[in-house]
């Protein structure tokens, strides 16, 4: 519920419940956790720790096949990206979300085809 209200210290704390009481192999679990302390993260304008955590959660999310968490990973991975204005590593990186995400595309590359296309075509 907190992330869908963009509640950050919530997420965190509850994120880090979470983590602190999975067990270790629950893996798809865990990388939806993780990814939550990256969007929190994000929020409270802490970039390194998203990024972090962004990178974590895709880590986790591609070993157990988890392609909604490896999406959102990388495209927050992305939006750290053009927020420190590195637009050709992001719209690279949303061009991935785009090719990951299939067809019929998953709901959420919608954000990372208008993101690389905002990002400059130049940088394709």
């Amino acid at each position: 519920m907190a992330v869908s209200k963009h509640q950050a210290d919530i997420i965190v704390a509850e994120s880090q419940r979470a983590l602190s009481y999975l067990h270790p192999g629950n893996l798809p679990v865990r990388s939806a956790a993780v990814w939550s302390l990256g969007y929190a993260y994000e929020l409270q304008g802490d970039r390194a720790a998203a990024s972090s955590a962004y990178t974590e959660a895709l880590s986790i999310s591609q070993r157990t096949g988890h392609v909604l968490i490896t999406v959102m990973s990388i495209l927050g991975t992305g939006k750290i990206q053009e927020v420190e204005n590195q637009l050709p590593l992001a719209a690279d990186t949303y061009r991935w979300v785009v090719k990951l995400a299939g067809e019929p595309p998953l709901a959420a590359a919608c954000e990372a085809d208008w993101r690389a296309a905002v990002s400059g075509p130049q940088y394709g």
